[in-house]
């Protein structure tokens, strides 16, 4: 009888020695479902938040593709409402993503 770990380790061998366009792609979809599922759930977060502040879908959806930050999206939040508010969403965006550009200095260093 064969073994059930030998069986997995071919069927994952197999995976990564298939070179076809339809292999690669299946195996990037495995890597990426935690963060896939992550995301997903973030987004839904992000729309319940600016359904219940009144933000329209669209411009949910439009902040949601122009700002990578998802801490940035959350604190521009109360902001997206107000008129004129782009220059304490832009002040509140250089001090939330202050802390990347330090950490990517120290890692430099």
């Amino acid at each position: 009888m064969p073994d059930e770990k030998t069986d997995q380790h071919r069927a994952a061998t197999n995976r990564l020695d298939d070179k076809s366009w339809f292999g690669i792609a299946r195996l990037g979809a495995e890597s990426t479902n935690a963060l896939a599922i992550s995301s997903g759930l973030l987004g839904i977060l992000y729309g319940a938040a600016c359904t219940s502040l009144g933000i329209s879908a669209p411009l949910a959806a439009l902040s949601s593709l122009l700002v990578f930050s998802g801490a940035v999206q959350f604190a521009a939040l109360p902001l997206l409402g107000e008129p004129l508010a782009l220059g304490a969403i832009a002040v509140s965006t250089l001090l939330i993503c202050n802390r990347i550009i330090l950490m990517r200095v120290q890692l430099v260093a």
